[in-house]
């Protein structure tokens, strides 16, 4: 910073420190390097944030950098001082230079009020989702067209939160290797999600439309040729997951959002026409009512 106090962030070059088993004898006046090669996990993470005492080592100052076989920074400085701190921060510079970050408390992640309640609410909500959905899959008077769309918004809805906050909670949840993983699967489920709320907008508009004006209810003759719409619909929808991991979802938002929308405003207008009266009287005969 402008004011000499450094921060650690996220960098875009890929670390590159090297990771030794070593054996200490004496005070820490003699070390042993063994040949045999350590792999740690990397955590992006300022553990040191608001502490102005602060020190920091660089190689192009003469330090060398080490990673002990138990996640802690070995610092050798001018060649013989021997340093081991538990508690720091590494990042590589734009020309490649290793840099360590070293402070003297260190900051403890603590679950505050509000993330209790965040934490809390979607538990909640992923139970609530959960359970609508077994309703709508398994209650005979909710196994209609409309129910088994309910149910596979909830079902996905649900899922894919679960998914989202594994990949969000990173190497503290799940293996780090499975992370993109993890959150590809997450992008899918909630993106199935938003699909499925536009068909239920779609079969909406449809039913008010079409199907109570002319006394018809959802028959499955063409289901076949249905099943295939919906399929090419849904590649569609997966299509900017798979072409842009990062804001794939955000797409299938905006994508389905502005349908979404349209879908809404048609039902409302046909509602609206069907509550006035037009539809009311046809052939002499009423074929609808005010209360269906």
């Amino acid at each position: 910073r402008d004011n000499f106090q450094y921060e650690c962030v996220p960098g875009s070059r890929e670390l590159q420190i090297e990771t030794i088993e070593a054996q200490f004898y004496g005070n820490n006046e003699c070390v042993e390097v063994t040949g045999e090669e350590v792999v740690l996990p990397v955590v992006s993470q300022d553990l040191c944030e608001s502490d102005p005492n602060a020190l920091m080592y660089s190689a192009d100052q003469g330090d060398e950098l080490f990673v002990l076989q138990n996640g802690s920074l070995l610092v050798l400085e001018l060649g013989s001082l021997v340093s081991v701190f538990d508690s720091y921060c590494v990042e590589m510079t734009s020309d490649a230079q290793l840099l360590a970050k070293v402070c003297e408390k260190v900051r403890i992640d603590r679950v505050g009020v509000m993330e209790f309640f965040m934490l809390f609410g979607s538990l909640l909500s992923v139970l609530a989702l959960l359970f609508t959905a077994l309703c709508y899959s398994f209650v005979s008077k909710l196994k209609d067209t409309f129910g088994y769309l309910i149910a596979a918004h909830a079902g996905t809805f649900a899922i894919g939160t679960i998914f989202f906050g594994l990949a969000r909670c990173g190497g503290r949840c799940i293996d780090q290797g499975h992370v993109d993983f993890t959150e590809m699967v997450s992008n899918a489920l909630l993106g199935s999600s938003i699909f499925v709320f536009f068909l239920m907008n779609v079969y909406n508009a449809m039913y008010v439309a079409y199907y109570i004006p002319n006394e018809l209810e959802y028959e499955s003759k063409n289901k076949r040729d249905m099943y295939a719409v919906l399929a090419v619909l849904y590649c569609i929808t997966l299509v900017p997951l798979f072409l842009f991991p990062k804001g794939g979802l955000i797409c299938i938002v905006f994508l389905y959002f502005g349908m979404i929308v349209v879908a809404h405003i048609l039902s409302s207008y046909y509602t609206r026409r069907l509550t006035s009266g037009i539809y009311l009287q046809i052939s002499g005969q009423t074929k609808i009512n005010q209360t269906r």
